[in-house]
């Protein structure tokens, strides 16, 4: 992440157009978020209930192997930038953790772009203040999301065991 700057496009003349990266990672990023609008209804019956969806006429492999194949651009596109730690972590730590809380798809999406968001910050200035690795520290702070969600969802578990058990038949 800290060489991103480094790596220059430059077009005819010499003139400075940014990082590489950026348009890399911009251009897919528009692509995979114009595929889940536009293919909103589908991914979410053929991920949530895929024989429903094979009776009603939708193709659940289709779907399945364009997901697949979106997750593969966005994952090689993003393995430039972030390495394959970062991308690792990002792909399964963030999902992983709203999964234990969330109750819908929406939910899940905008649950993983908040935590995404809130690790890569914090992680982003304790790697400045500290002057170590960008992508280990935003990687500990996600691992660190992780260990907070799982306490809060035993606590959640269990006061929720007390709370009913407290109430007669």
């Amino acid at each position: 992440i800290a060489y991103v700057p480094l790596d220059i496009w430059e077009w005819e003349g010499g003139i400075n157009a940014g990082p590489r990266a950026f348009y890399v990672t911009g251009i897919s990023f528009i692509v995979v978020v114009l595929f889940v609008i536009i293919g909103w209804k589908y991914l979410a019956i053929t991920t949530f209930d895929p024989s429903f969806a094979a009776q009603i006429g939708v193709s659940v492999g289709l779907w399945h192997y364009l997901l697949m194949g979106f997750v593969s651009v966005t994952t090689v596109a993003s393995f430039e930038v972030v390495g394959a730690i970062l991308i690792v972590a990002m792909i399964s730590i963030h999902p992983a953790i709203v999964y234990l809380f969330a109750r819908s798809l929406k939910q899940m999406l905008i649950g993983t772009l908040a935590l995404a968001l809130v690790s890569c910050t914090i992680g982003y200035f304790v790697a400045v203040f500290f002057n170590i690795s960008i992508a280990g520290s935003i990687v500990c702070i996600a691992g660190f999301e992780l260990c907070i969600a799982l306490v809060l969802k035993v606590i959640f578990k269990y006061s929720r065991k007390s709370q009913l058990s407290t109430y007669p038949n």
